[in-house]
């Protein structure tokens, strides 16, 4: 197989997807095996909003897209009253890369926010922002993968934190693997566990902030974890703070090993 690449060339979108849209171009890479690449064309700029009816944007092909960096490109999903991407069983690995995704709301009963992944692949989410978005579980992502998070923003303070409404990870809602690297995980609040994030695999934490300085950075959980539940926890050269439990661990709750390396926890 050749990777193939696919260019989106307009901001448009309809359920019947408009030629040269991203809902076309992911169309197009999931009809064509094996693993491909999306761009934006050069200077395409400004807010895709996904329309009413026309659901959110699915994946089920080993994809890359790329954005032309998430302060120039957003997806709102606000219109289409759903999650942004969702990412099918059979997609394999999946990145997501320089982009913003807002508004997500897949309504109750529903988990993943911005991005549900089924995939047993690996989810990398990179140099992106996800933030105003809800779901049941899961409010920013939902991966029953490994995920990665690179030089990314998952939630913020007010309107931009994001939320699980109904159960765990108001950021991050992981039942693999869940790798945080150069990252800040912040304002995000869950229900019960995991304000930032909620993991049932490891967690591996490095280089990032989980919190903040202020109350309104801190990630808040109704039950265990404010900042992190996972089941095995590695923080190294990074910052837990400001973060709230209304349980246990306000900063870190861990059901197995717990490693703390020149980082500050608090």
């Amino acid at each position: 197989h050749v990777l193939a690449v696919f260019t989106v060339t307009n901001l448009t979108d309809a359920a019947v997807a408009p030629s040269g849209s991203l809902r076309d171009a992911i169309n197009q890479a999931n009809a064509t095996a094996g693993a491909d690449t999306i761009m934006f064309a050069s200077g395409l700029t400004g807010t895709l909003p996904l329309a009413a009816g026309a659901g959110n944007l699915s994946i089920t092909d080993p994809v890359t897209i790329i954005g032309p960096g998430a302060s120039n490109l957003t997806i709102d999903a606000t219109a289409a009253t759903s999650r942004v991407f969702d990412i099918s069983d059979t997609a394999g690995n999946v990145t997501i890369k320089a982009l913003t995704l807002t508004k997500g709301n897949p309504g109750a009963g529903n988990n993943g926010g911005a991005i549900f992944s089924e995939s047993v692949g690996t989810l990398t989410v990179s140099d992106s922002t996800i933030t105003g978005n809800q779901a049941d579980q899961g409010g920013g992502i939902y991966s029953t993968g490994d995920l990665n998070v690179l030089n990314s923003t998952i939630g913020s303070a007010g309107a931009l934190k994001n939320q699980a409404i109904a159960g765990y990870g108001g950021g991050i809602y992981g039942l693999g693997n869940i790798s945080i690297t150069s990252s800040t995980i912040s304002g995000n609040t869950a229900s019960l566990r995991g304000g930032g994030i909620f993991a049932l695999g490891n967690v591996n934490v490095t280089n990032s902030t989980v919190g903040g300085l202020t109350t309104a950075d801190g990630n808040v959980a109704n039950g265990n974890g404010g900042g992190i539940f996972g089941q095995s926890i590695t923080v190294q050269s990074s910052a837990v703070t400001g973060n709230t439990s209304h349980n246990r661990g306000g900063g870190l709750y861990g059901t197995g090993m717990m490693s703390v390396q020149n980082s500050t926890v608090e």
